[in-house]
């Protein structure tokens, strides 16, 4: 996984932002990629404390909270969602490791994790991202003259949930 780590420190360096959403067809394949690579960072961490080094394993765990607080930059509530996600995948093996670091390793990673929190993108952004999201979509589906048999379709119910519902 180094290749993938040594890439996503260079990734770091620069500010990420998500691509604005202006439809309702928006697909977003890169999110099953930040799992699996939360999953590759938190397989670093675990390797690292298992050879002892605590100060690596937690600047690995560091890394997945800083790809968590980065992912919703400029994206819509689903970008918020699998930030939060990635951040709990990282977020408990920290925990363990948090014993093991010297008073100076501690200082070191509550730093970073200040920076990291500090990274943190405001809920009302992402909500108005999400806003003009859903106004450009209808704006899209409007355009469209089809667009009252496309919306009432999205909002037809299955016989299985026209079920639950009586």
């Amino acid at each position: 996984n180094q290749p993938a780590l040594d890439l996503l420190h260079q990734g770091f360096t620069a500010d990420y932002c998500e691509v604005p959403c202006r439809s309702f067809y928006t697909q977003y394949p890169h999110f099953a990629k930040f799992r699996v690579l939360t999953w590759a960072i938190t397989a670093d961490a675990y390797t690292r404390s298992c050879s002892g080094d605590w100060p690596g394993a937690m600047e690995s765990c560091l890394d997945g909270l800083r790809l968590g607080a980065d992912v919703p930059h400029g994206g819509v509530v689903i970008s918020m969602l699998v930030g939060i996600a990635i951040q709990n995948i990282a977020r408990p093996q920290a925990w363990e490791i948090v014993p093991h670091l010297s008073l100076e390793d501690a200082g070191v990673a509550a730093h970073r994790l200040e920076t990291i929190m500090a990274r943190r993108v405001p809920v009302a952004d992402i909500l108005l991202e999400e806003k003009w999201s859903m106004e450009s979509g209808l704006v899209e589906l409007f355009q469209k003259p089809d667009w009252l048999t496309t919306l009432s379709k999205a909002w037809e119910l299955d016989e299985k949930e026209k079920a639950r519902l009586k």
